[in-house]
């Protein structure tokens, strides 16, 4: 999503985004739209993370019996 408020405005002037209450609403829209998919991107990466952790330390643990089971 973009900022389209400010396209062809005939109010605009230098410095209005800081006033324009068009501009400001539409920023603020953008802003929650960005926060909640950081959020969800953001929890998927902690699952997918958790889950690579798991797999590797299953694999290490699969290597060490390995490796006692060499030795026995």
């Amino acid at each position: 999503m973009k900022i389209r408020c400010c396209y062809g405005c005939e109010e605009r002037q230098i410095g209005c985004h800081a006033t324009c209450e068009r501009y400001l609403a539409e920023k603020e829209a953008l802003d929650q739209e960005r926060e909640s998919k950081y959020k969800k991107h953001e929890e998927r990466n902690i699952i997918w993370d958790t889950y690579l952790r798991g797999i590797k330390n299953m694999k290490g643990k699969r290597a060490k019996n390995n490796e006692k089971a060499k030795r026995k």
